[in-house]
C-alpha cells in the first residue's frame, strides 16, 4: 500500500478522535496522547513497507518517566536505536519556539544518536543535536475536524509524502555505534552519559521514586560528604548526583565487560565484577541497575548499554607502547563536561614525563633531604599528582632498577592494577 493511503487513514482517525473529544485542552499533553496511537500505526505500517529488517515501533508514550521519547524503533533482541518525540499539531517544533517542558525534553533528547521530532504536520530528523533532514507531512488544517472535508481532501491531494518516507527510511537505517578508535569510543560513551545525566537531573527535580531516592542519598553521603573540599558546587546536589551516576554507570559497565571477558553486558552486569576485587563498584553498579532505577533512566539505559557494548576490544589495545585506556577519561570528559577538564585538571601525563618526574623526585629525596627515596616511610606516595596508577608504576620501576623492593601500600590496591583506567570513575 502506498504511503499516501497510510497518511490518509491517519488523518481520518485523528479527525474522528478529535471530533469525539472536543473538550481536550490544557498544555497539549492530552491531545498528544490521543494522537500518538494513530501516529504509531502510521509509522509501523510505513516502516513495514520500506524496510525488511523487522523493526517494532514501541509505544513508549504508554510508560511513565521523563527518559522516554514517544516512539522507539527496536529490532528483536536489540535495544532501541532510533526514536520519535511527538507533539500535538498546534505546537511548533522549531527549537527557538520551544518553552518549558517541551524545551526541557528537546535538551534531553538531543543526546540521542538518531531521532525524529514531529507535530504530525512536519517532522525533523536529528543526529544528536544536528538537524540532518526535515519535511512536511500534511497541513495542520487537515488534522483539525473544524476544517471541512472538501478542503481536507484538496489539501491531501496536493500533499507530497516523499519527505516523510525519506525520514522514516533514515530512522529505519539506524545501527549500533561503531567507534573506530579510542577517542571515538570516548565520544560515544560521553554522549550516552550526557543523556543519562539530563534524564536523572530532570527526574530529581520532578521527584524520585523511593528506591532511586535512596540511591541518591547513598551517593551524596558516600561520594559527596565533603563535596566543597573537592571544589564542587554544593548549591546543586542534584546536578552532582546526576553527573556522578551517569559516569559511574558508563565506566562501571565498561569495567564489568572487561573484567568478565564477555562480548556484551546487560542489566546484570555487576555479576561480572569479582566481589573480592571490586566490592564498592560491584555494589554501586548493582544499585544502578535495579528495576526502579532502570525505569527512571528509560531509553537512557539502553543507549548506555549500546555504547558500552559497541566498543571493540582491539580499539582499546595497547599499540606502539601507547595505552588508549590511559587517555580515555580525558577524551570522555572533553565531551561530557568540557569545563571540568580545566577546572579539575583532568589531563593525562605522558609516560616519559612521569618517568622524569619520578626519577627527579627520587634524586631530590635522597640527595636533598637525606631520605631513603621513594621507599622511605616518611615519604608516602599518596600526594596530589601521584594517585594516577602510572605514577605508582613508574615508582615501582625506579625502585626495581635500584635493586629495592617496593613496599605495597594502601594506594597499590588491586583495582588500580586490574583495570588500566580504574581511576577514571573514582
Amino acid at each position: 500500500m502506498p504511503i499516501r493511503e497510510y497518511v490518509e487513514q491517519f488523518v481520518a482517525q485523528v479527525r474522528a478522535d478529535r471530533a469525539a473529544n472536543p473538550g481536550i485542552a490544557g498544555d497539549g499533553t492530552a491531545l498528544e496522547l490521543l494522537i500518538a496511537p494513530s501516529f504509531q500505526v502510521l509509522v509501523q505500517a510505513t516502516i513495514d513497507e520500506i524496510s525488511p529488517r523487522g523493526w517494532r515501533i514501541l509505544p513508549e508514550y504508554r510508560r511513565p518517566g521523563l527518559g522516554r521519547p514517544d516512539l522507539a524503533f527496536a529490532l528483536p533482541n536489540s535495544p532501541a536505536r532510533a526514536f520519535i518525540e511527538l507533539k500535538e499539531p498546534r505546537k511548533s517544533i522549531e527549537p527557538r519556539d520551544l518553552r518549558g517542558h517541551d524545551l526541557d525534553q528537546f535538551e534531553r533528547f538531543r543526546e540521542l544518536p538518531l531521532w525524529g521530532h514531529t507535530n504530525c504536520s512536519e517532522i525533523r530528523l536529528y543526529r544528536r543535536d544536528a538537524l540532518v533532514d526535515q519535511a512536511t507531512i500534511v497541513s495542520s488544517l487537515v488534522l483539525d475536524p473544524a476544517t471541512g472535508q472538501p478542503e481536507t481532501n484538496a489539501l491531501l491531494a496536493a500533499a507530497d509524502f516523499a519527505g516523510l518516507q525519506r525520514i522514516l527510511d533514515s530512522l529505519a537505517q539506524a545501527q549500533a555505534p561503531a567507534p573506530v578508535d579510542a577517542p571515538a569510543a570516548a565520544s560515544v560513551l560521553a554522549h550516552a552519559a550526557r543523556l543519562v545525566r539530563q534524564i536523572v537531573l530532570a527526574q530529581c527535580r520532578a521527584g524520585l521514586d523511593p528506591v532511586s531516592a535512596d540511591v541518591r542519598a547513598e551517593f551524596n553521603e558516600t561520594l559527596f560528604a565533603r563535596a566543597e573540599a573537592g571544589g564542587y558546587d554544593v548549591r546543586d546536589m542534584d546536578q552532582l548526583f546526576a553527573g556522578a551516576l551517569a559516569q559511574t554507570l558508563v565506566f562501571g559497565l565498561l569495567l564489568a565487560r572487561e573484567a568478565g571477558g564477555v562480548i556484551e553486558v546487560g542489566g546484570d552486569a555487576y555479576r561480572h565484577l569479582p566481589e573480592a576485587t571490586y566490592p564498592l563498584l560491584r555494589g554501586t553498579l548493582r544499585a544502578l541497575t535495579l528495576d526502579e532505577v532502570r525505569d527512571m533512566l528509560g531509553v537512557g539505559f539502553d543507549v548506555v548499554l549500546d555504547a558500552v557494548n559497541s566498543i571493540a576490544p582491539e580499539t582499546m589495545a595497547v599499540c606502539n607502547g601507547r595505552d588508549p585506556m590511559l587517555y580515555l577519561y580525558e577524551d570522555f570528559l572533553r565531551v561530557f563536561d568540557p569545563s571540568a577538564v580545566a577546572k579539575y585538571g583532568v589531563y593525562y601525563t605522558p609516560p616519559e614525563i612521569v618517568q622524569l618526574m619520578v626519577a627527579e623526585t627520587e634524586r631530590a629525596l635522597i640527595e636533598g633531604l637525606g631520605t631513603d627515596g621513594l621507599l622511605d616511610q616518611k615519604c608516602p606516595p599518596s600526594r596530589p599528582g601521584l594517585r594516577n596508577w602510572d605514577f605508582h608504576d613508574r615508582r615501582s620501576q625506579t625502585c626495581r632498577r635500584a635493586g629495592k623492593r617496593p613496599v605495597r601500600r594502601r594506594d597499590d590496591r588491586p583495582d588500580h592494577i586490574r583495570f588500566r583506567a580504574a581511576y577514571v570513575w573514582i
